[in-house]
């Protein structure tokens, strides 16, 4: 008896790799377009809205209206990382109208380093210092309070002009090591 052709049922080997690769090809697409599509196929997703910034308080150390004392003033930075809330609460001191930083005065940069942090400034810091021990104490502290009081990780601040430690900003306080805050030129 001889066999008779083409009446085996199913698929050849080179028609099930056909539906095969056409299945996989299909599911790759499918992927595909509801990737790039799926706003417009199944609607806009819960979180759609770009999420509001989360901020904490923070205090900054400025001059009291008689300008011999600090006194703390509520600001806020967003949270991150700790250099860059610090950077932030520095930059808003800086742009007080109240601020003890002399005018111009740019902030450099800000690291912190252990229990230390290293803030850098501009030149103007100096160039523009009014002078007088009052005065000095004033800006050395508000920058140390302000940086020391709001981040619990800083114990002490190095301030730095132009990235060199100097001996003073104005000729009374050595700022050539770094200095814990002082809680007594607080106004309470």
């Amino acid at each position: 008896m001889a066999k008779k052709k083409g009446s085996k049922k199913g698929f050849t080997d080179s028609g099930l790799k056909t539906v095969l690769f056409a299945a996989i090809l299909t599911f790759v697409i499918g992927i595909f377009v509801v990737a790039k599509y799926s706003d417009r196929l199944l609607g806009p997703g819960p979180e759609t809205k770009p999420s509001a910034s989360v901020t904490r308080g923070v205090d900054l150390y400025l001059s009291d209206e008689d300008g011999l004392m600090l006194k703390a003033m509520k600001s806020s930075v967003t949270k991150g990382p700790l250099e860059k809330e610090l950077g932030e609460a520095l930059a808003a001191l800086i742009a007080d109208p109240s601020s003890t930083i002399p005018p111009g005065t740019r902030l450099l940069g800000v690291k912190v380093t252990g229990e230390v942090a290293f803030i850098n400034f501009s030149s103007e810091i100096m160039k523009n210092h009014t002078g007088g021990s009052s005065g000095e104490t004033q800006t050395i502290y508000s920058i140390v309070n302000t940086a020391a009081l709001n981040f619990p990780k800083i114990k002490e601040v190095q301030i730095l002009v132009e990235g060199r430690t100097e001996q003073t900003l104005a000729g009374h306080i050595d700022i050539s090591m770094p200095l814990p805050p002082d809680m007594d030129i607080i106004n309470k």
